[in-house]
């Protein structure tokens, strides 16, 4: 990728702040770098395009100066290719609007939040908007969009392996993957005060 203007010339090692030249330390910094960003408490974005890019920033904001900006080169993982990058604007406010015109997912129960969700969070992983960094964005915006939503989601029980196999599957246009993938992370639905004042319960299937 020598016209890549994200990486060292010559080289596919992302330009980043530590200036580290192999990928092994690369890894290694930004583990530990986003670690530490996703260990704090997450700060409260709004359920928008900018609030998404906002999201990834504060997460890679250690690693690389373009965090919380969209991608300017097109990308391809193998034979899948994502969303042309003169696109990725446009494609991401058109699926904010959509989810701002099903209310953010509110009132649902667990099965259709997890089933909506799922279109999504496919949607925009083929969308790709950022040159690195996109599923753990993706998997963060999820819990925070589950949360207002009135919904736990536990990121620990999310198995890599099925993450990724759901999002192949996604790009090709079947959902269910993913659906399955996200409820299972769900736990409890959260209470509003009314609920708990009349210790009121709410049954989900």
């Amino acid at each position: 990728m020598s016209d890549d203007p994200y990486v060292y010339p010559g080289t596919t090692i992302l330009i980043n702040k530590a200036d580290l030249r192999t990928q092994e330390e690369l890894d290694r910094f930004e583990r530990l770098m986003t670690r530490g960003r996703v260990g704090q408490t997450l700060p409260t974005v709004p359920m928008t395009y900018e609030g998404y890019k906002a999201l990834h920033h504060h997460i890679f904001q250690d690693v690389f100066s373009w965090a919380g900006q969209s991608r300017i080169v097109s990308m391809a993982k193998g034979k899948t290719f994502f969303g042309p990058h003169d696109y990725v604007d446009r494609e991401m406010s058109r699926r904010f609007e959509l989810l701002g015109k099903e209310n953010l997912l509110q009132n649902l129960k667990k099965q259709d939040f997890a089933q909506r969700a799922a279109e999504h969070l496919n949607e925009i992983n083929a969308i790709h908007p950022f040159r690195e960094g996109n599923g753990r964005t993706q998997r963060l915006f999820l819990k925070a969009l589950a949360k207002q939503a009135g919904h736990t989601l536990h990121l620990d029980r999310i198995q890599p392996k099925k993450w990724h196999e759901a999002s192949i599957n996604g790009f090709a246009g079947n959902h269910k993957p993913m659906q399955q993938v996200i409820h299972s992370a769900m736990g409890s639905r959260l209470r509003t005060r009314t609920q708990i004042r009349g210790n009121g319960r709410e049954r989900e299937r």
